[in-house]
């Protein structure tokens, strides 16, 4: 589907988060975090860990389908359950995506 136009906090963060090699985004709840994310990692085509409990990884999967338009490694890490399997192989994976 890809993006509707950016807020101005958006288009702010995407230009200045280009060139940063890791950044997080503190906006207010509602604010569109997730979506300036998106953008963000397909821009600079690296792999994206996402650290977030299981409700909000939902609507990580939910928004990655709905509004990525490149093929972009997200892997998405649960905070509460680390040491459940599916998050602790997305997070070995990010790792060797990631080249740490």
């Amino acid at each position: 589907m890809g993006f509707i136009k950016d807020w101005a906090h958006q288009s702010i963060a995407v230009s200045r988060f280009k060139t940063k090699e890791f950044f997080g985004l503190l906006f207010d709840c509602g604010t569109g975090k997730t979506r300036t994310a998106i953008k963000i990692a397909e821009e600079k085509e690296m792999p994206v860990l996402v650290i977030a409990p299981d409700n909000l990884l939902t609507v990580w999967e939910d928004a990655i389908k709905e509004h990525a338009t490149k093929e972009t490694d997200f892997f998405l890490y649960n905070s509460k359950k680390k040491n459940t399997k599916k998050y602790q192989e997305a997070f070995e994976q990010f790792l060797e995506a990631s080249e740490w």
